[in-house]
């Protein structure tokens, strides 16, 4: 009995203050001078049960629960009024030209890749974004509509509401991000940066249309979308897709093998590397990317050619190439000749790698071509150039970014260029003696990737990254996949001559300071224009830019100027061609006879340098032997060598299948016997190509084939 009245009692105090509680929260929505009477009640709910009142038994847990959801539930009212307090900040164009817009004042929480909207109705993307809050942005859209002092705004896709059990309920903007189709069906297609057919710049009309499609695509019209019929639109991608983390990524150790043998043997691909391709105007840059994407036939590699910056006819005969060869059956080709804007041209580059990543990103493995680096450095030159000219509007145009576009603008005047680079200068000219005037002092050095470089290096650098750090070998819970890029770079490293020619300088004890700083400028100047006293070619890059991006990449391959006399094909230069992923990229085939190539080579270089005697026996068989290498390196252009045919070879380089043949035979004979070992030794060559290893009995099958094709080749040769 005591003890149902204890419950009973019990059950009185707590009814009331619960509905004290009800009535608290009624009372604070309806103003805060009515929350007051809710703690009287809360007394009177004691005297009630003192009493003995008597009211059902609630549930405690389910009233808290309730309590809890309702103080902490965020106000849909509240955040309707902050999200009209807190409007999108609205932007001004401080620069307009070309397809490249400078902006300042946008929201600090848009991400690069975001969906811009000008008050002229043009439509654009972020590009970069400075520390300042500096915004660059491609114009994709009626750029002829852009003026400075222009109003722009980030697009907003939605308001994400979160809820945090310490913070209590937030906002945040989720902004629209420029896509590009990606699909299956642009395989095969020359398409624009945002997927439609290509459509050369003398038909496609004086770019009003165009420039309105373009517009409205990235702004996500369907309709407008379905008017341009663009392809391959059932996949889609960021157009300025981030470089994956180091978290993201796996160590290198697939190799891509090209089908040249230079390439393959000397500099070996791996899968997801970036690797560059140097060389000076009619070195053959575009043939070994075309023999590269030759290579990938029946590999499951896809490929993407990024083709700007070229002439129509080039574009046209690059793609006939590729047709003719087969090689347009698993290629997209996305296109941007150099008589479109330099904003396109640079779209397209980052529309061909949102196109391997989709690849990459689904497990499989992509190859990207960019056939003109000159592209990605004339854009940043551009912002630089831009940033200078807008004086005291944007305060990061030191003196490093002016001196920058003089040596620029300089060496493009002596190589008798005009345009941008030349403009450059004669406005970082101007711009110079006023920020001097100012009191602008040189940039202080800030630690970038372990170095200490300019603060304007550190922010070009991480431009230039932005792009080439998009190719990457995922890791394998994110199925593994990888995009490998080539980035065609027009010009020609530094050779070691000039570092040689300062010692010497220095070394001179006779020379007066003025001297030795008229002979050092010299050496500057050469160096600064290639080297051996050369000019500058067109669209060709000074060799401090191309040094910038060989240390940004994972490798260079460097082409000389002369072709090879006997096959016409592609000459390397081995001593300044490397690989950083070193015997990684070498399929287990080639690991051990490959690296011997390049040590023959090596060896025939310091024999020629450091022999004491013209006569020296072994100083001639190392250069006759390098003579023999380097005459077997080259082939026939547009042809691949598969892995199994450049085993057989090295296999005979090796053993010594070779000596006492002439250089200028040396090809002609190799050939010859991988072609009689082939038919002889079938199955040996079958097992290296489907295992990618050289197994004791198949180089023992090789061996005896080489022999005996060796003995034929001979007596005919005899006979």
């Amino acid at each position: 009995m005591q003890t149902a009245l204890g419950a009973a009692q019990a059950a009185v105090r707590l009814a009331p203050f619960t509905a004290a509680c009800h009535g608290g929260a009624k009372g604070a929505r309806r103003g805060s001078s009515q929350a007051l009477p809710g703690r009287a009640v809360r007394g009177a709910v004691v005297l009630r049960a003192q009493t003995g009142e008597s009211e059902g038994e609630p549930d405690w847990e389910a009233e808290m629960s309730i309590f809890k959801a309702r103080t902490l539930k965020p106000s849909q009212m509240e955040v309707q009024r902050k999200i009209a307090a807190e409007n999108v900040d609205v932007g001004r164009v401080l620069y307009s030209q070309d397809n490249v817009a400078i902006i300042e004042g946008l929201n600090n929480d848009a991400d690069v890749g975001t969906c811009l909207a000008f008050s002229s109705g043009a439509r654009g993307v972020m590009l970069w974004r400075r520390s300042d809050n500096v915004v660059f942005a491609l114009l994709l859209g009626g750029a002829g509509l852009v003026s400075v002092g222009d109003g722009v705004e980030c697009q907003v896709k939605g308001i994400l509401q979160v809820l945090d059990g310490e913070e209590g309920p937030t906002t945040k903007r989720e902004y629209e991000q420029m896509m590009v189709p990606v699909g299956d069906a642009l395989v095969g297609q020359v398409v624009d940066f945002l997927g439609r057919p290509y459509t050369p710049a003398s038909t496609a009309g004086e770019g009003a249309g165009s420039d309105a499609l373009a517009s409205a695509a990235a702004a996500g019209s369907s309709a407008a979308m379905a008017a341009v019929q663009p392809l391959g639109v059932d996949q889609k991608l960021p157009l300025l897709n981030g470089q994956p983390d180091m978290d993201s990524r796996e160590q290198i150790n697939e190799p891509l093998v090209t089908g040249i043998k230079a390439f393959d043997i000397l500099t070996p691909l791996g899968r997801g590397q970036a690797q560059q391709v140097v060389g000076p105007q009619g070195s053959g840059k575009t043939q070994l990317c075309i023999d590269t994407v030759l290579g990938q036939r029946s590999t499951g590699v896809r490929c993407v050619y990024a083709a700007v910056g070229s002439t129509q006819e080039q574009l046209e005969r690059t793609v006939g190439t590729l047709r003719a060869l087969g090689c347009l059956e698993y290629t997209t080709v996305v296109a941007a000749t150099g008589d479109r804007p330099l904003g396109e041209q640079y779209a397209a580059m980052l529309t061909a790698c949102s196109i391997g990543e989709r690849l990459r990103d689904e497990g499989g493995h992509s190859l990207v071509v960019l056939n003109d680096a000159s592209v990605m450095v004339r854009m940043w030159e551009m912002i630089t150039y831009a940033m200078a000219t807008l004086g005291s509007a944007a305060q990061s145009a030191t003196a490093a970014d002016l001196e920058e576009l003089q040596k620029a603008g300089a060496v493009a005047q002596e190589a008798g260029a005009s345009g941008p680079a030349a403009a450059a200068a004669a406005a970082a000219s101007a711009a110079s003696s006023s920020d001097t005037a100012e009191g602008a002092s040189e940039e202080e050095l800030v630690e970038y990737e372990g170095m200490l470089v300019s603060a304007a290096a550190a922010q070009r650098r991480r431009f230039f990254s932005s792009l080439i750090q998009r190719a990457a070998k995922m890791h394998r819970r994110l199925r593994g996949g990888t995009m490998t890029l080539l980035l065609v770079t027009p010009g020609v490293p530094a050779s070691g001559e000039a570092r040689r020619a300062r010692e010497k300088i220095a070394a001179y004890k006779h020379l007066s300071p003025d001297q030795k700083a008229k002979l050092l400028a010299a050496v500057d100047a050469k160096e600064a224009a290639g080297g051996s006293g050369r000019e500058l070619g067109p669209q060709e890059l000074r060799t401090e830019v191309v040094e910038e991006l060989m240390s940004i990449t994972d490798g260079q391959v460097v082409l000389r100027v002369a072709r090879d006399p006997v096959t016409g094909g592609l000459s390397v230069n081995p001593a300044l061609s490397v690989s950083r992923i070193g015997s990684r990229a070498f399929h287990p085939a080639m690991e051990v006879m490959a690296p011997q190539v390049r040590l023959d080579l090596a060896q025939a270089v310091d024999a020629a340098r450091f022999s004491t005697s013209f006569d020296d026996p072994a100083a001639e068989r190392a250069m006759l032997r390098a003579a023999v290498v380097a005459a077997v390196l080259p082939q026939a252009p547009h042809t691949s060598v598969p892995l199994e045919g450049q085993v057989v070879q090295l296999l005979a380089l090796q053993r010594g299948f070779l000596d006492g043949t002439p250089p200028e035979e040396a090809a002609a004979r190799l050939d010859a016997l991988a072609a009689a070992v082939a038919a002889a030794a079938p199955a040996a060559v079958a097992e290296i190509a489907e295992s990618k290893r050289l197994t004791a009995a198949a180089e023992a099958a090789l061996l005896e084939a080489l022999k005996a094709c060796s003995q034929q080749l001979s007596s005919s040769a005899a006979a």
